[in-house]
């Protein structure tokens, strides 16, 4: 069907305008006054461990104004040479050139960092820049990091005592393995560093001799802040039939199991420990039996403690389960099994705090489990007038920050001065390394409000 003509020759005007826009060359400004904008200043890294690459670190590069420009060149200022690399628009290099910005668009730019070794036990600051030249304008974006040496140990097989010491991380790939009759000492102030899938495993030994000052942590690989609040980033401890532990002011985290033991030769001790952020437990205790005091166990996805079998006491201890990680939560907080065919000894637990989401965070298999919860602060459906029920508490404790997993005590929380004195008195400095007696009320769980 043919147009009136008074409507098919604007429309033919209007098609031939648009074709003969389309066929212009894009036209780029050289005024220097126009600037090219940064979302940052400086692309900034937390520490990162020498020769292990680390997470991609991005930059914004916007064009803010009304004429499109034409970036004359991007330069790695450390060249082929430099620790970082980059890739632009999704092109890899460290100098670039002729580089389209339209008006008012952006470019992405893509660094990442592999700090070379630094022959030294403190960080390194590691430094280069990058620069923009854009209608002769020179500007500069910072690039910096602090580059740490670390101790590598690739599925090592310790058949021989072994110290780990404070200085250099320890950074471990694939299992480290105490084999029988070697023990590994980790001393005050050891770092162990744990890439996703590595673990140690313990058919000997193992003791970690942690202070106040310079606790022994155990922890992933990933340093980045996102990083720091995740679990399952690592396997965690293993503890093998016939081994033997004892754990003082050790902190295991961001793991799948923080500590598993398997029916020990001897007991297990903890004491002043945390164990916290893990995707399944912090504590699985299987026909081992355990001592411990001052201990955090917080968020384990599928229960903070679980003993099964065994004698246990735990004295002045905060269980807690606030999880909220990237899988549903599976039983409560605290899981006492008493089997046919591996009995529970006694479970007692004395100024302890057991807390968290759930209705009931106390769990016994058969409800006949032989324990005894005495001075303790609870968030449970068992009868506390049950003689194994002594001063009881059913208050939220109060917490300062469980989202953050601050789980000091807020000053209105109940379980501030209503802990048994005399069990008080056998452990007398609390989680933080702070003294538990000095008011004469001391308080319930690990930490003494101050």
């Amino acid at each position: 069907m043919m147009l009136p003509t008074r409507i098919a020759a604007p429309i033919a005007a209007l098609i031939a305008l648009l074709m003969g826009a389309s066929c212009q060359p894009d036209r780029f400004s050289s005024n220097p006054s126009l600037r090219l904008g940064f979302s940052a200043d400086t692309v900034m890294f937390d520490t990162v461990f020498c020769t292990v690459g680390t997470a991609t670190k991005t930059l914004k590069i916007y064009n803010r104004s009304s004429a499109h420009l034409r970036i004359d060149r991007v330069q790695l200022r450390g060249g082929a040479g430099s620790p970082y690399s980059v890739n632009l628009d999704g092109i890899d290099g460290h100098s670039f050139s002729d580089i389209a910005l339209r008006a008012y668009d952006s470019l992405f730019l893509f660094v990442r960092l592999s700090a070379p070794p630094t022959a030294q036990d403190t960080p390194l600051c590691v430094a280069d820049s990058l620069l923009f030249i854009t209608n002769g304008n020179r500007q500069q974006v910072q690039l910096l990091a602090w580059g740490q040496d670390v101790a590598l140990h690739r599925n090592a097989q310790l058949n021989a005592d072994t110290a780990l010491r404070a200085g250099r991380p320890h950074l471990v790939y694939g299992t480290m393995t105490v084999e029988a009759g070697a023990r590994l000492t980790l001393e005050a102030g050891a770092r162990l560093h744990f890439h996703p899938g590595a673990s140690l495993v313990v058919r000997g030994a193992l003791l970690a001799e942690g202070t106040a000052e310079a606790p022994v942590v155990l922890t992933g690989d990933r340093l980045e802040p996102y990083y720091r609040d995740k679990a399952g980033q690592w396997g965690g401890i293993h503890l093998q039939p016939g081994s033997t532990a004892s754990l003082r002011w050790a902190r295991v985290r961001n793991c799948i199991t923080a500590l598993r033991a398997d029916a020990l030769a001897d007991t297990l001790r903890l004491s002043h420990c945390r164990m916290e952020r893990c995707s399944h437990a912090c504590l699985l205790a299987n026909g081992t039996s355990v001592v411990a005091d001052n201990c955090l166990f917080a968020n384990g996805a599928n229960a903070c403690v679980s003993l099964l079998g065994g004698e246990h006491r735990l004295s002045h201890c905060t269980v807690a389960c606030y999880w909220s990680g990237f899988s549903f939560r599976g039983g409560a907080a605290l899981q006492l099994h008493h089997p046919d065919t591996l009995p529970m000894v006694r479970a007692l637990f004395e100024n302890c705090i057991v807390y968290g989401t759930r209705p009931n965070e106390v769990e016994a298999t058969p409800p006949s489990a032989p324990y005894l919860f005495r001075c303790c602060l609870l968030r449970t459906s068992f009868d506390t007038s049950d003689a194994r029920m002594a001063s009881i508490a059913l208050d939220d404790p109060k917490f300062i920050n469980t989202a953050k997993l601050n789980l000091e005590l807020d000053t209105l929380s109940p379980a501030i001065g209503r802990a048994c004195p005399a069990v008080a008195q056998r452990y007398p400095i609390d989680l933080n390394g702070n003294p538990r007696l000095d008011d004469g009320w001391p308080d319930i769980g690990a930490f003494e409000r101050q």
